[in-house]
């Protein structure tokens, strides 16, 4: 089996307290519809200058703009499933470039990213990453991933870069709001290899032919780490 090219970078702190705080008082705003911020347009609300500037600090090539949306878990212990970011108003299947989360808060909720490319059957690694304050996960959009399960209530903020603008997205509400504060020092977060026991989750994969696949979670993990599973599923 071929080598994957998966590994997510995840960087921790990487804004303040204020900033954090206003982000998830603008995603609580703006609605759950999915919108979209040209690198060149002009910011309606903090959520579209604060992926502008993100976008510069951590990205070198240029790209056309940025689809994104507000994470609301659902309610109880319930997962989304496996799937792939794509072009939703078309038949054909056209993935971003990168897929983004930013957590806005801590808790045992998280995401699962795997290294199964559209057309795979299976995965050969997967990470585990679990939530935290102010921690950005950054993938390449031709993986799949799925949302962790999570009783409590929090949001998060995810996005999906562009070279294309997808079609029928619309542009955000116009708030008013203070720049954001990015962090001077971004620490970049270890991924463990877990040597403990697993336990496996099956679930529906609803972009794919068939119905089910099963991937293995570690068992004991710590508040807000990243974990890679080989051969997980």
């Amino acid at each position: 089996m071929a080598k994957s090219n998966l590994y997510p970078k995840i960087y921790r702190h990487i804004h303040d307290g204020h900033t954090n705080y206003n982000l998830s008082t603008q995603l609580k705003r703006i609605g759950r519809e999915n919108f979209w911020i040209g690198m060149d347009d002009t910011p309606h609300n903090l959520i579209e200058e604060y992926l502008q500037q993100l976008y510069k600090r951590f990205f070198t090539k240029p790209c056309l703009g940025i689809e994104y949306w507000v994470y609301i878990p659902p309610e109880g212990n319930t997962y989304t499933g496996p799937h792939w970011d794509s072009d939703e108003s078309i038949e054909e299947k056209i993935f971003p470039e990168w897929v983004g989360v930013v957590d806005l808060y801590n808790s045992a909720s998280g995401l699962m990213v795997n290294d199964m490319v559209y057309g795979d059957e299976k995965p050969t690694e997967v990470f585990w990453i679990y939530q935290e304050e102010a921690k950005l996960t950054l993938f390449e959009g031709k993986y799949s991933y799925m949302e962790l399960p999570n009783l409590e209530t929090n949001i998060s903020l995810y996005f999906d870069v562009w070279n294309r603008r997808p079609g029928d997205l619309v542009r955000s509400l116009p708030l008013e709001y203070e720049p954001p504060n990015f962090k001077q020092m971004i620490l970049k977060q270890k991924i463990i290899k877990p040597t403990g026991e697993t336990v496996p989750h099956t679930h529906t994969c609803g972009d794919k032919e068939f119905d089910y696949i099963t991937f293995n979670e570690p068992v004991f993990k710590r508040d807000g780490a990243a974990y890679q599973v080989s051969h997980g599923c």
